[in-house]
């Protein structure tokens, strides 16, 4: 009787959802990945959103990449005054070629599904700021980020 190893032939594995180049010490870095989705859709559903938003949170303060090219698209729609919307910034992702880094329209469909309301955006852009300063202490060269921040450079973090 021959013995078949079936997990000989599967050539995917489930890939970790963390990121482990970015532990510190074994830990995962400060973060709130919900929050930090529940800003973006608001900002997509509301159009008074990103003017509260902007004064307390800027791309470098998302932990998730993708999360900081779909804030800067934000900002480069604000600068050239297009309503900031799923369309517009499927749009703007697209013509930078970041659509596909993103996950794709269906990322930015999910973020705006996401949003129960937009109340409170101002407490959780607090709260992602937070946790990037908390990151800040735990590494060097975003302590340097905060700082340059905090001196009056490029704004709040």
């Amino acid at each position: 009787m021959e013995i078949v190893n079936q997990n000989k032939d599967r050539r995917t594995r489930r890939k970790s959802s963390i990121d482990l180049s970015t532990m510190v010490y074994g830990k995962i870095p400060p973060q709130a990945r919900d929050l930090e989705e529940a800003v973006l859709g608001a900002v997509m559903l509301e159009k008074s959103a990103f003017d509260t938003i902007i004064e307390i949170l800027k791309p470098e303060c998302f932990y998730v990449d993708a999360h900081q090219e779909i804030f800067k698209s934000f900002q480069n729609l604000a600068q050239k005054s297009t309503p900031i919307d799923m369309l517009t910034v499927v749009e703007e992702l697209k013509t930078n070629g970041k659509l596909d880094e993103i996950g794709g329209p269906y990322y930015i469909t999910k973020l705006t599904n996401a949003v129960v309301s937009t109340a409170n955006i101002e407490a959780h852009g607090a709260t992602v700021r937070h946790r990037m300063v908390q990151r800040a202490w735990s590494s060097p060269g975003l302590f340097d980020t905060v700082i340059r921040y905090h001196r009056g450079s490029a704004g709040s973090c």
